[in-house]
Order: structure tokens, then C-alpha cells, then sequence
């Protein structure tokens, strides 16, 4: 079994989130659609039976066929939601219960896990998720700096259920981790330059 996923514009700015199921074997004789309406879709299990994204209210969901969409926090913020390979572990940016928006892992049967606020001694508050290991126990993004260094105000950092939060070092200006590998040890991203991106 293949799974396949697309987002459509609604009017309104709205999305559907359309999955369709093909069947394995031979010529494609069976499929099913299913369209949900207000959410956006930016992650799949490896197997793709689970889906992250964020509602119309940018709050992060987990969908199955057998759950349906089901939001995972009152309030989300920026960054995106990710799914670990397994699909039941889901990184955001929620807010916490000390009421600051920070990188937080969901893990499937135990509830949210919350990344610190203010990370590091040179963090202004506030941490920003855009991905998440295969194993589902590490995250990625950036937090807030002070920059009157004139090194950039975003840096790029790691938060890990085992591990704890690691700043990355960065070579100029303001950076971004965008994506980990199955384990965490590789990160991916985006650092300023003098002219830009």
C-alpha cells in the first residue's frame, strides 16, 4: 500500500488535506480519497498512516484513518509540526504551562514535553520548532538571542527528550535548523549571509 497526500486551496484560503490509498499489486484498481477541510498537512509517518500539520488556527494535529483529526494543543505558533517515523511522536511550538510558546515534543499515550523558555544565557525567550528526528526524540528550530553583538537574533539549536537543549555554533548572523536525521546527529538548515539567505 502506497499512500499519497495532497493540499488544495479552498476559497477563503482553507485547505483539504486529500489522501488517497493504492492498493499494491498488479495495475492501480483501488483507491480511496479522503478530504478534510481546514488543515494544513506538512508531515507523514514512514509508513503513512499518521499526519502533523496545523489546523486553520495554527494549532498541531495528529491524524490516523482511525482517530480522524484530533488537535494535540490549544495554541500553536510559528515553525512547523513533524511526525517521527513511526508516526506516534509530534514536534510544534506550543505554549507552555509557564505560558511561554517553546519547542515541545508530543509522544503518543503521554502528553506534551516542553522544551525550557529561555535556553540559553544569551536567550531572550521563546523557541521555534521546524523539525523533528525519525526516532522522534529530538527537535530543531532556532530560539531568540540577543543580537547586540550584531550576530543575528535567531540561532539555530537542537532540544532533546535525552539530551537536553544544545546550541548550534553558527558561522554569521541570524540561522535556522530546518530537519534532523533518523537520529538527531545531522541537522539541516539556513544561515545569513552579509547579503541575505
Amino acid at each position: 500500500m502506497r499512500t499519497w497526500i495532497k493540499k488544495t486551496g479552498c476559497p477563503l484560503g482553507a485547505a483539504s488535506l486529500m489522501v488517497t490509498l493504492l492498493l499494491a499489486g498488479g495495475a492501480l484498481a483501488e483507491s480511496e480519497v479522503i478530504l478534510l477541510d481546514n488543515v494544513f498537512p506538512f508531515d507523514v509517518s514512514a509508513n503513512g498512516k499518521a499526519i502533523t500539520g496545523n489546523t486553520g488556527a495554527y494549532t498541531p494535529f495528529r491524524w490516523t484513518i482511525e482517530t480522524g483529526v484530533v488537535v494535540l494543543a490549544d495554541e500553536g505558533g510559528s515553525g512547523t509540526p513533524d511526525i517521527s517515523a513511526d508516526g506516534n511522536r509530534v514536534s510544534a511550538q506550543v505554549r507552555s504551562p509557564e505560558d511561554m510558546l517553546v519547542q515541545a515534543i508530543w509522544i503518543k499515550g503521554d502528553g506534551w514535553h516542553y522544551g525550557p523558555a529561555y535556553p540559553a544565557p544569551d536567550a531572550t525567550g521563546g523557541t521555534s520548532c521546524w523539525g523533528l528526528s525519525g526516532d522522534g526524540t529530538t527537535c530543531t528550530g532556532f530560539y531568540w538571542r540577543d543580537n547586540s553583538d550584531g550576530a543575528g537574533s535567531a540561532r539555530t539549536n537542537t532540544w532533546s527528550l535525552v539530551d537536553g537543549f544544545e546550541a548550534l555554533p553558527t558561522p554569521i548572523r541570524s540561522c535556522r535548523g530546518n530537519d534532523l536525521s533518523y537520529d538527531g546527529s545531522v541537522v539541516v538548515g539556513w544561515s545569513e549571509n552579509d547579503f541575505g539567505t
